[in-house]
């Protein structure tokens, strides 16, 4: 992005440039991480792929965008690029996506055991999961919130997605405006809007920023003196063993393995 801003001359709306250069990484690398973290079946080259299809599709599209005016056979096809940056974000995304899911199903040896890599089920560890007596709401489910989420947590969780559904929401009402009005809106209306956006969103920074310094500060700080009086396994680095290819018969996690 820093090189691409330098010498490159900028034809494109800021905001659609962020997106565009930002999906470079972002459009394949989403797949990559919610497939490996969810699906049985995401493999290491399903992952590459995807990476590497959401790059070299995003690379193209900012090219397109910067040369279309320049280069005749595509100014005859239309006057300008007819995708901005969002626009070709997602269809970087949704072709990463399926390079993904596809490269994924064709190297796939055998499904993944997530039970076992989460400590589910049969592979739980005692004492690691918090259990309640009470059934969760069915208001907590539809926000994602479990069993495992403290008072604080579930209060952060309904801030965080009322502060999405409240913008989600200002996106539909404004576009459902701008449908009726036939377009009739004034520099001066969105002027005000994006003002009051700003403000906004400046305040909410300030707040979390303030915020986030105390709270990580103070944890850092417990971390430290966690960390010192932890007792550490050198054999433990982090690897997710392959235990999950034996028999339920046969299976066992070694002591030496559990820290």
């Amino acid at each position: 992005s820093f090189i691409a801003g330098a010498f490159i001359p900028f034809r494109d709306y800021v905001l659609m440039y962020f997106y565009i250069t930002a999906s470079v990484f972002g459009a394949g690398a989403g797949a990559a991480i919610i497939g490996g973290l969810y699906w049985r079946h995401g493999t290491t080259l399903g992952a590459w792929s995807s990476l590497i299809t959401g790059a070299i599709l995003s690379t193209i599209g900012f090219i397109l965008r910067i040369i279309w005016s320049d280069i005749p056979i595509l100014t005859q096809l239309a006057s300008k690029c007819p995708l901005n940056g969002v626009q070709m974000t997602l269809v970087a995304a949704l072709i990463s996506l399926s390079v993904y899911v596809i490269v994924s199903l064709i190297t796939s040896k055998k499904p993944f055991n997530l039970e076992y890599m989460l400590h589910r089920g049969k592979y739980a560890i005692t004492g690691e999961h918090v259990k309640e007596q009470t059934q969760v709401p069915l208001w907590c489910r539809l926000t994602g919130i479990d069993k495992e989420f403290s008072r604080n947590d579930k209060i952060l969780a309904l801030l965080a997605t009322t502060w999405i559904l409240l913008w989600i929401s200002a996106a539909l009402i404004g576009s459902i405006y701008y449908g009726i009005s036939g377009g009739n809106i004034s520099d001066d209306a969105w002027g005000l809007f994006w003002l009051w956006y700003m403000v906004i969103n400046f305040a909410v920074g300030v707040i979390v920023f303030v915020w986030y310094f105390i709270g990580g500060t103070r944890d850092v700080a417990n971390l430290f003196k966690y960390l010192k009086d932890l007792k550490r396994d050198d054999k433990d680095d982090g690897t997710v063993l392959d235990y999950y290819s034996l028999s339920d018969e046969t299976f066992h996690i070694p002591d030496d393995t559990m820290s």
